[in-house]
């Protein structure tokens, strides 16, 4: 439904509140403005203070929210923006530090300089293999089994999509530290509900800890 705009009305460059002041303001643009006069936006909301402010626009085929502190775009912005590839991307100081991609995998800044992958740990456990295995704390993780001694099995909560993951691992025994060294830590079977390892020579190990990539 349109609502048009009485003749009277026609001219008045905003809607004021009940202190006789411009409340709202939709420019000659269409750019419409809350608490401000002058939006630069499609929508540009202004907050009592100078240093809040939210804008609402797109350029091109992105469409894109800007947050800033200091009423000024460009080097300090921050921005959450959305594009025809279907990528939504994070940005602080103008600068993008995270997305996620239409395949829903998802990219950050950290230390790597640029935008890049992220891998993420799909299990990992840290447990007693000594006696009757016992799980010290865990993620992804449902259970350990005690196959024989040194030899034991990861079950997973949540299956894996496939066996083309990696896994790392370390084994060491408190009780006997001098042995650790002569004792190797060995991935010997994948399967995507479960994680056999071993260790080599077989021997019931104290501290275990198995972590899978994918």
């Amino acid at each position: 439904m349109t609502t048009k705009i009485p003749a009277e009305l026609s001219s008045t460059p905003g809607i004021a509140d009940s202190s006789n002041a411009t409340a709202i303001t939709i420019d000659s643009s269409e750019q419409i403005g809350i608490g401000t006069t002058s939006p630069d936006r499609m929508l540009h909301v202004k907050g009592t203070s100078t240093s809040t402010v939210a804008k609402f626009a797109n350029t091109g085929n992105t469409v894109y929210i800007e947050l800033n502190a200091a009423d000024q775009a460009g080097a300090d912005a921050g921005y959450i923006a959305y594009n025809n590839t279907k990528d939504l991307g994070f940005w602080t100081d103008d600068t993008e530090r995270a997305k996620i991609d239409s395949s829903g995998n998802l990219f950050f800044n950290s230390g790597f300089g640029s935008v890049g992958a992220a891998y993420g740990v799909r299990a990992w456990v840290n447990f007693d293999g000594t006696g009757t295995p016992s799980i010290r704390a865990s993620g992804n993780v449902s259970s350990i089994s005690d196959n024989a001694t040194g030899k034991y099995s990861v079950n997973l909560t949540t299956a894996m999509p496939d066996t083309n993951y990696a896994v790392g691992g370390s084994i060491a025994n408190a009780t006997i530290p001098s042995a650790n060294r002569d004792r190797v830590f060995q991935a010997v079977a994948h399967a995507t509900d479960e994680i056999r390892v071993n260790t080599y020579p077989a021997t019931d190990m104290a501290h275990v800890l198995v972590i899978a990539f994918r």
